[in-house]
């Protein structure tokens, strides 16, 4: 006598027999998911994906297993965790892939694929879940406040401890009984390199930290014209405090004008006094001051703390008739480099 149609479709799932699923599914649509209430319940793809039968999982899926909801078990369990548990790369990428959704799932212990794969040390689904989208989350915790780090450290799973470091989980996290993830390890061995890959990481960070504040330092200094150069008047009246005298070439200075986001052109009475009262401003566009600076071979530059100042002296007529501007009857032009506010 035959078994039941639902314990030879198990069957065919346990034993790869992909032929004898289509078979039995075709003739038998209702049989598709067939949980076995005598082991947790658990579907075709629950079976499928345990053991790692992936083109059984893959006739399952686009056989509509799962177009009502993904399947759980009595547990709670996905078939990506008794994949990921079972360290079945290929069908756990296969569902990640198809079922991102499920990446952050957990079932009644509170433990979710990335806990589960790190403990069986299925390092490219610890990766795959942590780059999904969503991704998984590595500070996350189960009903014993145990992180995936805590359960790659008690399975001796080294490799996925690295790794999950290099995901920003915390060595430093306490479970509900005040442990660390460093308490559990293995071996001496493991609880030396664990603490030496802390101390690494550790390191990195705050090289990390110190290229990040050197990098925006520097963008504070670019943002300012891109100007650093410091010098005097002709007369050798400072402006703003001590500074020294150098030049720079206009096509530089042209290149550099550029980067800024308004260009203040002011006119001075006498260029040694800053006085507004004594002055008169006009705003114009950094292309008109790049076609401006072409007429001048070598402008001083004097910088500041807040904006950079560009001197020409002696200004020329051809260059203000070309922009159809009325040429300054003083004797220098202030170009007030400003970077704070936006052309309208």
């Amino acid at each position: 006598m035959l078994p039941p149609l639902n314990t030879r479709l198990r069957r065919a799932i346990v034993s790869n027999h992909l032929s004898l699923v289509k078979r039995i599914v075709h003739n038998n649509p209702t049989l598709l998911q067939n949980p076995d209430y005598d082991d947790k319940s658990n579907t075709s793809l629950h079976l499928a994906a345990k053991h790692g039968h992936y083109g059984i999982a893959e006739y399952l899926i686009d056989a509509g297993h799962e177009d009502q909801g993904i399947s759980r078990n009595s547990d709670w369990d996905t078939p990506l965790m008794l994949a990921s548990e079972a360290k079945q790369v290929d069908v756990g990428e296969m569902l990640i892939t198809q079922f991102p959704r499920c990446a952050s799932w957990t079932n009644r212990k509170g433990m979710d694929a990335l806990m589960t794969s790190a403990r069986s040390g299925a390092l490219h689904l610890v990766e795959l879940l942590l780059r999904s989208h969503p991704p998984a989350d590595a500070t996350a915790h189960d009903d014993d406040g145990n992180t995936a780090l805590h359960h790659a450290s008690a399975a001796g799973e080294l490799k996925a401890l690295r790794l999950l470091l290099h995901f920003g989980a915390s060595p430093l996290a306490q479970n509900n009984y005040s442990w660390t993830p460093i308490a559990y390890s293995a071996t001496s061995a493991a609880e030396a390199y664990f603490k030496q890959l802390v101390a690494e990481f550790e390191r990195r960070r705050v090289e990390d930290l110190n290229q990040q504040r050197e990098r925006e330092r520097e963008k504070g200094r670019q943002r300012v014209g891109g100007v650093r150069l410091v010098t005097q008047d002709d007369a050798g009246s400072p402006i703003g405090g001590a500074q020294r005298d150098e030049t720079i070439p206009v096509g530089h200075l042209v290149q550099e004008a550029g980067q800024v986001q308004e260009i203040e052109v002011v006119f001075l009475c006498n260029h040694f006094n800053l006085n507004p009262s004594r002055t008169s401003c006009d705003k114009w566009s950094c292309a008109v001051a790049r076609r401006l600076l072409d007429f001048y071979d070598k402008p001083k530059i004097i910088y500041e703390d807040k904006p950079s100042t560009i001197r020409l002296q002696q200004p020329q007529d051809a260059a203000f008739k070309s922009e159809g501007l009325a040429r300054p009857t003083q004797n220098s032009v202030h170009l007030i480099i400003s970077p704070f506010r936006p052309i309208s």
